[in-house]
């Protein structure tokens, strides 16, 4: 199934929002030292490095996927509507996955 020219739109904006406030507050308020640090006149990478390159990594996949999608031709596909079923099995999905782990 193919997804509609605006859902796409929403799902790319919604992971650049949360890949941006990931990079730049919890990632930094979260990490004991930042990305690079000086000590003892030796620069070290910090415990954020890895989490800001990977949160950098999505910001720009979710950048590139937006603009892909606001280049591309509106066509005469539409979002089909909201029924439970699509709601729902997404939902039990998650569930049973976290069920699993607990």
């Amino acid at each position: 199934m193919m997804l509609g020219r605006r859902t796409e739109m929403w799902i790319a904006l919604t992971l650049l929002l949360l890949a941006l406030v990931s990079l730049f507050v919890w990632i930094p308020l979260d990490s004991e030292t930042p990305a690079i640090y000086e000590f003892r006149r030796n620069v070290n990478i910090g415990d954020a490095m890895l989490p800001m390159v990977a949160a950098a990594g999505l910001a720009i996949c979710a950048a590139i996927h937006l603009i892909a999608q606001l280049r591309r031709q509106p066509d005469s596909f539409e979002d089909p509507p909201l029924t439970p079923c699509r709601v729902c099995l997404p939902c039990r999905c998650w569930r049973s996955s976290l069920l699993r782990f607990c």
